[in-house]
C-alpha cells in the first residue's frame, strides 16, 4: 500500500496493485519492471525488446496516470 501525504490535507491509502489494474497492460508492465522491481532501462530492454526510449516514455505517462488517478481520488475524498 501507499500513503499520500504530500497534502496535509489528504491521507489516504491507495493499493498499487489494484492502481496499477487501470493502465494499459503496456505501461503496467513496464512500470512494474522498473519501478517495483528495478530493474534498469537495459535489463528491460532486453527482456521486452523495446527501445531505451520507449519504456522510459511509457513509464513516465504511467506514472502521470497514476498521479492523476491519486489526485482525482483525493478531490472526491473532499
Amino acid at each position: 500500500n501507499l500513503e499520500i501525504r504530500s497534502d496535509p490535507n489528504l491521507s489516504a491509502k491507495f493499493d498499487i496493485q489494484a492502481l496499477c489494474e487501470g493502465l494499459p497492460a503496456k505501461q503496467r508492465d513496464l512500470l512494474l519492471l522498473v519501478k517495483v522491481e528495478g530493474l534498469s532501462v537495459q535489463e528491460v530492454s532486453k527482456r521486452t525488446g523495446f527501445s531505451h526510449s520507449d519504456i522510459k516514455v511509457t513509464v513516465h505517462r504511467a506514472l502521470q496516470s497514476l498521479k492523476k488517478t491519486i489526485k482525482d481520488a483525493g478531490h472526491e475524498n473532499r
